[in-house]
């Protein structure tokens, strides 16, 4: 089961000389996900979806469903603009 909401990642960037430095780089995802046991899977799984790609295909779905009625342009920038 996925945990919803905007979430964010680490705050850490990599300065000029190669460290790792608090910045204000920040990730922000849409779904988190849980193991098998129901056991939180940390970000570095690759099963945490990132915001930005949420979004695109929320948008996406959104536009073809309402093609038909004649919106796409509407649905699409519902589905880009949906977790606001």
């Amino acid at each position: 089961m996925n945990n919803y909401g905007l979430l964010h990642g680490d705050k850490s960037v990599t300065n000029s000389s190669g460290s790792d430095t608090p910045g204000d780089h920040v990730k922000f995802y849409a779904h988190t996900a849980e193991g098998k046991n129901g056991e939180a899977l940390p970000e570095s799984s690759g099963k945490w979806q990132p915001l930005a790609e949420h979004l695109r295909n929320v948008a996406h779905l959104a536009k073809q469903f309402a093609s038909p009625l004649g919106l796409p342009a509407e649905a699409e920038l519902a589905g880009l603009l949906h977790q606001l």
